[in-house]
């Protein structure tokens, strides 16, 4: 018997290719559905470790927290008993600087401070002066007419 709305000669499907197709789409959903709660997942694993490493969290403390496996209560975990394991008082200890690093800090400090200064060594006086009395006084004897010669030797006086 044929079915009155099949025409023969066309490209519908009969019965048993139906069943088949409809065997193929549900198995090609399983597997999108499959590879989406591994991507889910993988997602909510990286979402927690990224919180525990944004937290500073040790590896040995992590397995002492028996919650959820979100970032939000992991969060407020070790906010609520975070300063049981002393951590973060840790953490806020600066090192303690040792004498012969002291003396290197110092050292570059000066030589900085020599550059900002535009002198040659870090006791602040330049070449050919020995005391900071000396510089300001040579510094302050250039007079007019020494002015005025440099002037006329460069070209720049009107006679």
């Amino acid at each position: 018997m044929t079915d009155e709305f099949v025409t023969e000669g066309s490209d519908q499907a009969t019965p048993g290719q139906l069943r088949q197709k409809l065997e193929a789409e549900i198995a090609a959903r399983k597997a999108v559905e499959k590879r989406l709660a591994e991507y889910e997942t993988a997602s909510a694993q990286r979402a927690v470790a990224d919180t525990w490493q944004k937290l500073q969290v040790p590896e040995s403390i992590r397995s002492a927290y028996r919650g959820d496996e979100d970032p939000a209560a992991i969060e407020a975990w070790w906010k609520d008993y975070g300063s049981l394991f002393n951590i973060e008082q840790a953490a806020a200890v600066a090192p303690q600087e040792t004498q012969e690093q002291k003396v290197q800090r110092e050292q570059i400090e000066a030589t900085q401070a020599a550059a900002n200064l535009g002198s040659d060594t870090a006791t602040g006086y330049e070449a050919g002066f020995s005391k900071p009395q000396e510089l300001k006084t040579r510094k302050s004897a250039i007079t007019q007419a020494d002015i005025d010669d440099v002037f006329s030797k460069l070209g720049l006086k009107d006679n």
